[in-house]
C-alpha cells in the first residue's frame, strides 16, 4: 500500500473579493437635475443726474401737466412705467422671490424718484404711499382738480407779458406758447379740499 501523503497549504495572509456576476436588470441611479427659474420682474436703475433735468412738482406752479409727462416718459424709458400705470403685477414669493425682490425695490426706487422731485407740500402727501402705482393715482387726481381761478391766474399772466426791444422775440414767443398750452391743460373743477388745502387767494398763483 502506498504511503499516504498529506499537503498542507499555507495562507498568504489576503483576502479574495468575490465578483458577482452582473444582474440581469441593473438598476440606473436616479440624477436630480436643478432647474434654475428666471426671474419675470428685472432691477430697474434710475439715473438721478436724469432726474434732476425733471422740474419739481409744485403745486404753486401748477405743473403736474409738464411734470407727468416727463416723469412717465422717464420711467417708461427705465422700464419703469408699467409700475405707476398698474400694468405690472406683484409676483408670488413663494414661486418666484427673486422677482418679487426685485419688484419691491423697484416700486420703492419709484416712489422715491416722485417724492424727490416734489415740492415740501406734495412731500408731505405721498408719505403714507408705499405702492407707486397708488400715488401716481392720488397725485393726478388731486392735481386734476384745479378749477378756473388757476386759468384765470394764468390768463391774467399771458395777458401781462410785453413784447420789448431788450428781449428777443422768440424767447417771448415760447414763454407766451408754454402759458398757452398751460392753461389749456387745467381742467375746469377746482376742489378745496385736495391735499387738505385751502382755496385760492389772489396773493399767489395755484395750480
Amino acid at each position: 500500500m502506498a504511503p499516504t501523503m498529506h499537503t498542507q497549504s499555507k495562507s498568504s495572509g489576503t483576502k479574495s473579493t468575490l465578483l458577482s456576476p452582473p444582474s440581469a436588470n441593473p438598476v440606473i441611479p436616479a440624477i436630480t437635475t436643478m432647474t434654475s427659474i428666471q426671474a419675470t420682474v428685472s432691477a430697474i436703475t434710475l439715473s438721478q443726474t436724469d432726474l434732476d433735468k425733471i422740474e419739481m412738482l409744485d403745486c404753486s406752479k401748477n405743473n403736474w401737466g409738464v411734470w407727468s409727462d416727463c416723469m412717465q416718459n422717464y420711467l417708461l424709458l427705465k422700464h419703469g412705467g408699467g409700475y405707476i400705470l398698474g400694468l405690472i403685477t406683484h409676483p408670488d414669493p413663494s414661486l418666484d422671490p427673486v422677482s418679487a425682490r426685485h419688484w419691491d425695490l423697484n416700486n420703492l426706487c419709484i416712489i422715491a424718484a416722485l417724492r424727490t422731485h416734489s415740492s415740501s407740500e406734495e412731500n408731505e402727501f405721498l408719505h403714507g404711499h408705499t405702492n407707486a402705482y397708488l400715488a401716481w393715482n392720488a397725485l393726478k387726481t388731486c392735481h386734476k382738480k384745479v378749477g378756473p381761478i388757476a386759468q384765470i391766474l394764468l390768463i391774467q399772466q399771458t395777458l401781462a407779458v410785453r413784447y420789448c426791444r431788450s428781449k428777443r422775440l422768440s424767447s417771448m414767443s415760447t414763454q407766451l406758447g408754454d402759458l398757452v398750452r398751460h392753461i389749456r391743460r387745467l381742467p375746469h373743477h377746482y376742489d378745496a379740499q385736495c391735499h387738505g388745502r385751502r382755496p385760492p387767494s389772489h396773493t399767489k398763483s395755484y395750480r
